[in-house]
């Protein structure tokens, strides 16, 4: 009665494996993928707008608007100079244009009168008191004149030049920031003496900033407008592309500047040092699976390989990262269907039906 007992049971399990559904799985075949090499390099933030704001006037600072950090627009006042000199000045340009003014005026008057004398020691040119020692007198008399009416208007245009300039120094006596940018340092404080030329605020354009990546000669056939990087800000991963290739080289590291522009709103900050990952133009054609496949078991790396509607498990040794993929470097060959979902709840040898395959995607 034992054994009978013990054989229906084992014909019972044995029936329902056989009656067993096949496991809906996803799958994906193994193929040849063009692999394209990244290289790792170190690149630095560099902002490509950025420098010293100088002042176009001397004079004692009055007034320091900002402070190292300052987020600033364009036009924004900086610093102020002392404007009591710089008004001065005005006054005294204005001054000095009215007198010229007054200058051309008299000079005009007395032309206008060399000029009657001129006229009438010519009619008299022919008559009986006709002089003619009166008439040379007369001449250069008018042609002096002329020349002092000339010296006039000109000491006007000098004068006029100079009230504008004044103005302008009384202007310029306000620093404003000539873009929007961030504060990088302040170097007059109030009260001290600044000359005309002088750097007293370093601003950075954090909207411009770009990747500057120190790239080894040896690879500028493979690098250039348009090649795609990859790198992590805050555990994001950025993609971006080569901008342009600066045509300079580090005699030092053999190395050529290559520049890519950042997104702005990134948190980076000018100096900061990133490490890229640079796609290369070069590739081979490799094995590929996809990374879904992977399973980290008690035994290692495997995947499940469809064989006949079988899930096998299969050890595999992988390779290089490439986008979802992995470079298969043992267990798989070109062609084999390996699952990609469904593939943590499979046993070993258990039936499964594939539904739409991706393709190698």
């Amino acid at each position: 009665m034992r054994t009978f007992l013990l054989s229906l049971a084992l014909f019972v399990s044995m029936h329902a494996h056989a009656q067993e559904r096949a496991a809906l799985v996803g799958v994906d075949l193994v193929v040849m993928t063009k692999v394209q090499e990244e290289l790792p390099l170190i690149a630095n933030v560099v902002a490509n707008q950025s420098g010293e704001i100088s002042t176009n006037v001397a004079g004692q600072i009055q007034d320091v608007l900002v402070r190292v950090g300052d987020e600033v627009k364009k036009d924004d006042v900086l610093l102020v100079i002392d404007p009591q000199i710089l008004k001065l000045n005005v006054e005294l340009s204005r001054g000095q244009l009215e007198e010229a003014e007054a200058a051309v005026e008299v000079a005009r008057a007395s032309k206008a009168q060399a000029q009657r004398f001129y006229d009438r020691a010519l009619k008299l040119k022919g008559s009986s008191g006709f002089s003619s020692a009166r008439l040379e007198d007369a001449t250069d008399a008018l042609a002096s004149s002329a020349a002092a009416l000339l010296r006039a208007k000109a000491g006007l245009i000098r004068a006029q030049a100079g009230l504008e300039l004044s103005g302008k120094n009384l202007r310029d006596g306000v620093i404003r920031a000539p873009f929007d940018g961030v504060v990088y340092q302040v170097m007059p404080i109030t009260g001290t003496f600044v000359n005309r030329g002088q750097a007293v605020v370093v601003m950075v354009d954090k909207t411009t900033l770009e990747l500057e990546i120190p790239l080894p000669n040896r690879y500028l056939d493979q690098v250039g407008p348009g090649s795609s990087l990859r790198f992590m800000v805050q555990g994001k991963e950025i993609i971006s592309n080569i901008d342009r290739v600066v045509p300079r080289e580090d005699p030092r590291t053999r190395a050529r500047a290559v520049r890519a522009t950042l997104e702005p709103g990134l948190d980076l900050v000018e100096g900061q040092s990133v490490q890229v990952m640079l796609v290369l133009a070069s590739g081979e054609p490799q094995i590929t699976m996809s990374k879904d496949a992977l399973i980290d078991g008690p035994q290692g790396k495997i995947v499940f390989k469809v064989v006949d509607n079988v899930a096998q498990p299969t050890k595999v040794k992988v390779g290089a990262s490439v986008n979802n993929r992995f470079v298969v470097l043992d267990g798989l060959q070109e062609g084999d269907v390996v699952v990609v979902r469904g593939n943590e709840r499979l046993r070993p040898g258990q039936k499964v039906q594939p539904l739409d395959q991706e393709g190698g995607s």
